[in-house]
């Protein structure tokens, strides 16, 4: 679901380049965030790094970043005839070197390359009048997803409507406070006893042997069975303070399972869709499971008018709502929208500092808190699945009442290291490293939108412009 949303994150930003190009390049996206972080926050403190970073870069044509309250997506364009791999990996090491100028909290940005267009090629569905929602989400995952993802040119492969199992441990919190832990023991414990590495060789007369030593999680039992920590002088399992049980990983919708494939960079979609076809045709599939392809949606495409540029994000604002009902009756629309309110979570550095407690330990537990998170992998029914930590619902406030160790090995909870806080907050746009908002409406509008957006960028204080597509 990550992923998916990733990705439709980075096609919003590639949407909204002002070079208008007849056919999309590939791109390069850069994934991350800020706990806890208010959009601007997030703006000053990581994108506007990452950007002078990567525009160091030689071949890119043009960055364009999206802020979404603690979330921010950068697109990295090249130029014509550059190398997108190679400027996927001069990306990660660009952010390899800069990454300890950011702050403690932030999320480890992820790199990804992406088609300029990420839309899908292909979607099928897959339909059963007689297996469960469970038994058919078990084909769709292990069958059919597996089978197609090995096939020449198909890039990635999002799956909707599916339940597959996870294994979920659920610490219950007042335990785990009265036990004298936090969600960091709990997620370090499990990071730590859930991995696999390298035991050494050892030297026969007959044959050379290579060990491992393998700390993976088997079942519910094994991993109840994990040791914590101490507490007092008994120890403490897993068991003792958290539900261990299996469960849906994603709460699957009402929808009929579907896959939606997309190709690689410079395959033919003609080609990549025969082989698919080919692929399902020899699947030998169970009784009464049918894969349908059916037609793949897009929605209704906007062209870009104009991209108002400044320093100032509120002038920005009155400048493209100084444009009128006019171009708004014409369908024309703001990108990013109007402001909605986010919850802001302030650290105390200077206490945190005080007491012995890391930024990051602080970030960590609001993460972890915060919902779910992935932690590993287990086996169930002999089949690896995803090992998550997930904290009950609760009211956003339930943070506070959270834990985090000092230096002495004392507990503070977050309510003395954090204040939340209601904010008003508008997703932010940046075009090669400056503030913007697209005005994007139908075809058919777009010309008259043009011509008018021209009379009245004359007016506008010097530093902002509108930037019309080339």
């Amino acid at each position: 679901m990550r992923a998916h949303l990733l990705a439709v994150l980075a096609l919003l930003a590639c949407s909204d380049l002002p070079k208008s190009t007849p056919k999309p390049r590939a791109i390069v996206s850069i994934s991350t965030g800020l706990v806890g972080g208010s959009a601007r926050d997030v703006e000053d403190r990581v994108v506007e790094p990452i950007e002078h970073a990567v525009g160091q870069i030689e071949g890119v044509a043009e960055i364009t970043s999206r802020v979404d309250g603690s979330t921010a997506m950068v697109v990295v364009t090249p130029v014509a005839g550059r190398d997108i791999h190679e400027l996927t990996r001069a990306t990660q090491k660009a952010l390899e070197r800069m990454y300890r100028q950011l702050p403690a909290e932030v999320e480890p940005p992820a790199v990804r390359m992406l088609p300029g267009n990420d839309a899908p090629i292909m979607t099928l569905v897959i339909e059963s009048e007689r297996l469960s929602r469970t038994e058919l989400s078990e084909i769709v995952d292990v069958v059919v997803r597996r089978e197609l993802e090995s096939l020449a040119g198909v890039g990635s492969i999002e799956t909707h409507g599916v339940s597959v199992p996870a294994l979920f441990v659920r610490p219950d919190p007042q335990k785990l406070a009265a036990y004298g832990l936090t969600v960091v023991d709990v997620t370090t414990a499990l990071q730590r006893q859930n991995v696999a590495i390298p035991g050494g060789r050892v030297d026969a007369t007959a044959q050379n042997m290579q060990n491992r030593i393998s700390g993976q999680s088997l079942d519910v039992e094994t991993t109840g069975a994990m040791l914590v920590g101490p507490h007092g002088h008994a120890p403490v399992y897993l068991r003792d303070f958290a539900t261990v049980e299996v469960g849906p990983e994603t709460p699957p919708d009402r929808a009929t399972p579907r896959l939606d494939l997309h190709a690689q960079l410079g395959a033919s979609h003609d080609d990549v869709r025969a082989r698919v076809r080919e692929k399902v045709a020899a699947l030998g599939l169970p009784a009464g499971v049918k894969v349908v392809e059916v037609a793949t949606e897009h929605p209704p495409s906007t062209e870009l008018v104009a991209s108002i540029r400044g320093p100032d994000r509120a002038v920005l604002v009155q400048l493209t709502e100084g444009l009128g009902d006019e171009l708004r009756a014409d369908g024309v629309v703001l990108d990013p929208p109007s402001s909605k309110s986010e919850q802001v979570i302030e650290i105390d550095r200077d206490r945190a500092a005080m007491l012995g407690i890391s930024v990051g330990d602080i970030a960590a537990t609001i993460r972890a808190g915060a919902g779910s998170q992935r932690i590993g992998e287990a086996r169930l029914d002999g089949k690896l699945r995803s090992l998550v930590m997930q904290m009950p619902s609760a009211p956003p406030t339930q943070v506070l009442t959270l834990s985090v160790r000092r230096s002495d090995g004392r507990l503070v909870t977050l309510a003395d290291l954090v204040t939340l806080r209601m904010a008003t907050s508008s997703p932010l746009l940046r075009h090669d490293r400056e503030r913007a908002i697209d005005l994007r409406a139908p075809a058919t509008a777009v010309a008259k939108a043009r011509k008018r957006v021209a009379q009245e960028a004359a007016k506008w204080p010097p530093g902002y412009r509108a930037v019309v597509p080339r």
